[in-house]
């Protein structure tokens, strides 16, 4: 049978060795190519797992291969390096730019049987004398068998529009395929814009369950004339519109009422040429229209009415009313089609219940009454427009989306924050006031807020980081630094102060500080204090900050601030892109600009973040390899450095016997590594040894550790000297154990009973630490298998210890393992569990606990109890089973009850006489008629003679 198993094993793994045989050959052949069009040794490459390439850097071609069928020919000619099989079935062209300074970028998105893979796509990028450099993969091994969706789209949208707390409508659906942590699925892609809140949902196409929530709603004939702001700053030049010409078909798209008569009037996906919504509809209350799914709509909720349905119709174009006189002036920039035309007006002290232009009756908009929005109309407008501006004259970015997409903007809405809505392109600004501690001005008044909202856009059409977890961070970092960039155009200011200027209370107050992260508990470095942790990250949600999007952007915004002004950062010294720093500031917006437009993808981390900066920096500053070692550095700063794959063994080993054996993969670090050590500390910080790895292949290093005669806990660290001149510390890579062993000492059931079939006992385990000198820390144990013949069910909990000393016998007194014996166990079967013992969560010993169906375990517990007692519960909280005992110091009437807290009885458990002892009893959470209870508080009270005891126990649902 062995030998089956070992030719089994060989033919499975034949292919996938001669799959990277040849992926090595091919990354081979490119470093040739690379090292034969130039003399610096700029070659970089990471591989994932399987060999495929992840990120490559050098030179690939001949000059002027900036076109895309130079760009095909070279990826044809090494997909297999890409884990690409045909270009026609697993890639398509998504977009193609070229920047000002003459390098040209190619994003292609994955297909899998004809279906878009979301999120995964292979960047390549040219240098600015046309020769391709750069390319970052993401491609991914879908695994789906069956295609074909199981459920219907209005069916996955049934079950997505409850989970969004206002009014949607669907503005795009698609099925496309989905992969997270290796996981297959295929899912409906639903994007649901309403206000304040718009969402995307990934739905799964089989079951409908929700495989991911992505918020898309973040917080924060033309004349001229003039404006002041709120902080009474005068706006000479302010781009607004006399008359009502500036309507055009242009500010309705078509397809916004198709969806909507879809799905809220017609109801049938097909018909829109005729659709017309009565504001009588169906069931509803006259002034409401209702939906497909029978829900009523208000025309006050169609926020935002008049870009998505008009006046009920597809076929109309209606807008806010205007003010009934004969001339006026609206905050309306038609100035530059090109960068998308502008429409400002005020949802003044409401919640978007009330819309209404932004007007004047002159040209002049100073009026000092806040109901007509002027002062803040004047600001957004005129801070949007200098936005717009600068990245055109910047970036060559034209508009939000680089083709000029129009924006609608909002200002003076209830609240302390400001907004960018994705879907319906929608920037709006709260009326501030008091509130969350803080007095302000309204939300508009500070450049850098406008700037950090029209920036959302720009990603949201760009590398579309979603708005969670590293990616939203990411979102979020770029939106502060180019608010910063804004208000130094507009204004001049050198601050690294987020919203400084909107605060009156407390005075010179920010949001955030792109220099000093942590003065607003902000982290400045990975895994440091204020740091939103991955455990966050399974379900971001409003309670977590999304996974950390505005607390973790302090990582990437400290990486901008050392590439800008330069500096020592937790002992980094970094060098600034320039020693001017106008110039430098200069530099680093194009790079963090390009960056995120032409290298990121939406669901990028800190560590892909860090990779595709340096390939941007290696593209646009080909010659000065200073820039690139300030990038480096400065990411390295804030503890964001490519991870080394380290394996090592954890758990006991036996002192001045065993060896462990340490190797490293060094790949993402490649030929930059000049030494590589393993430094093991013992359990008080004590550096014990330091050694070195040796080199077994190209990114293979391997060190063995012969234990010494000390017991102890060891930790293990890896140091690294990248370049000869960089030493980075990995940190702890594992761990491992030589105090104890520790093992089973005794065990017993709480009031000895006799173990009978159809019993409900609780185990308590007393554990001994057997080592000479070493203390064990963090012991705990937990049952991994049982007698499945004869023990109906264990519980899976488990039992910690802390810290065990030499020769020490410790009980979990407190905590107990539930087992079931099931009703047809037969009398003396020996059945038994297996316990895992556990050393700070590793895995250290094994043991087994047997018992015979039948005994009695300590007959000197059966000695009468001195007083009367009720215990607690066991567990408690719990679900759905608990155990509770008390004690009787003579034979008594017994009687013991549950409650709610109400006082209402809930079922009756003992009603009889009972003889002396220790005495226990299960409830299942149901009453007297055998149905389960609601979670709750719940009493529970024992009567026994004269004694009367009652204690509180949770149930958990």
């Amino acid at each position: 049978m062995s030998d089956s198993k070992r030719k089994i094993s060989a033919l499975v793994l034949l292919p996938l060795f001669f799959i990277q045989l040849v992926n090595a050959n091919v990354i081979n052949d490119l470093r040739i190519l690379s090292n034969s069009f130039t003399k610096s040794d700029n070659f970089r490459i990471i591989t994932k797992n399987n060999n495929q390439i992840k990120y490559i850097q050098g030179i690939f071609s001949e000059p002027g291969n900036n076109n895309i069928n130079s760009i095909m020919n070279f990826i044809a000619e090494h997909k297999s390096a890409f884990g690409i099989l045909s270009l026609e079935q697993d890639m398509v062209l998504k977009s193609q730019f070229q920047s000002p300074s003459g390098q040209s970028h190619f994003t292609f998105g994955q297909t899998y049987k004809d279906l878009p893979v979301l999120y995964k796509e292979i960047k390549i990028h040219t240098n600015r004398n046309g020769q391709i450099s750069s390319i970052s993969n993401q491609f991914v091994d879908p695994v789906i068998d069956n295609i074909n969706p199981s459920i219907s789209v209005q069916t996955a949208l049934t079950i997505a529009k409850p989970l969004v707390g206002n009014k949607t409508y669907l503005k795009d659906d698609q099925l496309a395929v989905y992969v997270e942590k290796g996981q297959s699925y295929l899912v409906y892609k639903l994007d649901l814009a309403g206000f304040p809140i718009s969402k995307t949902f990934l739905v799964d196409a089989h079951n409908g369950n929700i495989v991911n929530e992505i918020m898309q709603t973040v917080d924060d004939g033309p004349t001229v004339g003039q404006g002041m702001t709120n902080l009474g700053t005068i706006v000479d030049e302010l781009q607004i519109y006399e008359g009502y010409g500036f309507i055009d078909q242009d500010l309705l798209p078509d397809y916004l009422c198709e969806e909507f008569c879809w799905e809220y009037g017609d109801c049938d996906n097909e018909n829109y040429d005729n659709c017309v919504l009565s504001f009588g509809q169906g069931n509803c209350d006259e002034g409401f229209i209702e939906d497909c799914s029978g829900e009523c709509w208000n025309d006050e909720l169609f926020i935002y009415s008049f870009w998505s349905l008009g006046d009920g119709a597809c076929h109309t174009n209606a807008q806010p009313d205007h003010p009934n006189i004969d001339s006026i002036y609206y905050l309306v920039d038609q100035s530059a089609p090109e960068l998308g035309h502008i429409y400002t007006l005020s949802s003044y002290s409401t919640n978007f219940s009330s819309i209404f232009w932004t007007s004047s009756e002159d040209t002049i908009f100073d009026s000092d009454d806040p109901s007509r929005s002027e002062l803040s109309g004047t600001e957004t407008h005129h801070y949007l427009r200098k936005g717009l501006d600068y990245f055109h004259d910047h970036h060559d970015y034209e508009g939000v989306d680089n083709a000029g997409r129009r924006l609608g903007v909002f200002v003076d809405f209830i609240g302390c924050n400001a907004y960018y809505n994705h879907l319906y392109d929608v920037t709006s600004y709260g009326l501030g006031g008091e509130c969350n501690n803080w007095t302000t001005l309204p939300w508009s008044a500070d450049p850098d807020i406008v700037g950090h909202e029209l920036a959302h856009g720009i990603t949201f059409h760009s590398s579309g980081l979603l708005y969670q977890n590293h990616a939203g961070a990411l979102n979020e970092s770029f939106s502060d630094i180019f608010g910063y960039l804004i208000e130094h155009k507009i204004t001049g200011n050198t601050s690294w102060g987020m919203a400084t200027e909107i605060f009156i209370h407390p005075d010179g107050n920010s949001l955030r500080d792109i220099s000093n992260p942590p003065l607003y508990s902000d982290p400045d470095r990975l895994f440091g204090p204020y740091y939103i942790a991955e455990t966050s990250y399974d379900n971001p949600n409003p309670s977590n900050d999304y996974g950390g999007v505005h607390t973790n952007s302090g990582i990437p915004n400290k990486v901008f601030y050392l590439l800008v002004e330069g500096g020592i950062h937790y002992d980094w010294e970094i060098e600034p892109l320039n020693n001017d720093v106008d110039i430098s500031r200069e530099m680093a917006a194009e790079l963090v600009f390009v960056w995120n437009t032409q290298y990121l993808s939406a669901t990028d981390d800190f560590w892909d973040a860090r990779s595709k900066m340096l390939l941007a920096a290696s593209d646009y500053f080909p010659d000065d390899i200073d820039i690139w070692l300030s990038v480096f550095n400065a990411w390295s700063s804030v503890g964001v450095y490519p991870q080394v794959e380290v394996s090592i063994p954890s758990g006991y080993f036996i002192p001045n016997v065993d060896t462990v054996n340490v190797t490293a993969d060094i790949g993402p670090y490649n030929e930059e590594v000049s030494s590589i050590r393993v430094a093991i500390t013992s359990s008080d910080s004590t550096i014990l040894d330091t050694l070195d790895m040796s080199q077994q292949s190209d990114e293979l290093y391997e060190v063995s550790y012969p234990i010494p005669d000390h017991e102890d806990l060891f930790y293990f660290s890896l140091l690294l000297e990248v370049m000869d001149s960089l030493t980075i510390d990995q940190g702890i890579i594992g761990q491992l154990i030589t105090a104890g062993p520790v093992e089973v000492y005794d065990f017993s059931f709480l009031g000895d009973p006799v173990i009978s079939p159809g019993e409900d006992l609780a185990m308590s385990v007393e554990l001994l630490n057997s080592g000479a000198s070493g203390i064990v820390p963090g012991v705990t144990i937990e049952i991994i298998d049982h007698d499945t013949t004869c023990l109906a069910s264990v519980s899976n909990n488990s039992l910690f210890y802390g810290n065990m000393y030499p020769q020490e016998i410790q009980e979990q007194e407190a905590g107990f393992f539930m087992i079931d014996i099931d009703d047809d166990c037969e009398g003396g079967h020996e059945t038994y569990v297996i316990l895992n013992i556990m050393v700070m969560s590793d895995v250290c010993w094994t043991d087994t606990i047997s018992f015979a169906i039948g005994e009695q375990l300590n007959i000197d517990a059966k000695l009468n109890p001195k007083e009367f007692s009720l215990n607690y519960s066991y567990p408690n909280p719990f679900n759905p089973v608990t155990m509770i005992s008390y004690t009787l110091p003579k034979d008594a009437l017994v009687d013991l009850t549950i409650f709610d807290m109400m006082g209402r009885q809930i079922k009756n458990l003992i009603d009889r006489q009972e003889t002396s002892g220790t005495k226990t009893v299960k409830w299942n959470a149901t009453n007297e008629r055998g149905e389960a209870v609601s979670a709750g508080v719940y009493l529970y009270k024992l009567e026994a003679g004269n004694f009367r005891q009652t204690k509180k126990m949770v149930l958990l649902k």
